[in-house]
C-alpha cells in the first residue's frame, strides 16, 4: 500500500467517531478521503440519507474544531485542512446508466 493511501485509510478511521459524534442523529457515511501529496488539503466526500447538503455544510462549518481532534488521533507531520463534500457518486452512476439506455 503506498503512503497516501495509508494516510487516507488512517484519517478515515480516525474521523469517523468524531463525525458520528457530531451528527449522532444521523445515519452517514465517509465514501472517499483524498489527501494531497504535500498534505495541505483533505477531501472527505460523505453519504447522508437526507439532507445531504445540510450536513455537509454543518461539517464544514465545525471543520477546525474536527481537525483539532484529529490532531490528537493522528500524527503526520503536517496535519491537512479539511474540507467536506457531498458524495455524488450515486448521481454520477445515475446519469451514467442514462446515457448508456440513450445508446
Amino acid at each position: 500500500m503506498d503512503r497516501m493511501a495509508q494516510i487516507n485509510r488512517l484519517i478515515r478511521q480516525a474521523i469517523s467517531p468524531i463525525i458520528l459524534d457530531l451528527l449522532s442523529d444521523s445515519i452517514i457515511a465517509i465514501s472517499h478521503v483524498d489527501t494531497s501529496k504535500d498534505l495541505s488539503y483533505c477531501d472527505i466526500s460523505v453519504m447522508d440519507l437526507s439532507n445531504q447538503d445540510e450536513k455537509v455544510a454543518f461539517l464544514n462549518s465545525k471543520a477546525k474544531l474536527i481537525r483539532s481532534e484529529l490532531s490528537d488521533k493522528v500524527k503526520l507531520r503536517k496535519l491537512p485542512l479539511i474540507r467536506f463534500h457531498r458524495d455524488q457518486s450515486e448521481e454520477k452512476a445515475d446519469k451514467i446508466d442514462q446515457l448508456l439506455r440513450e445508446i
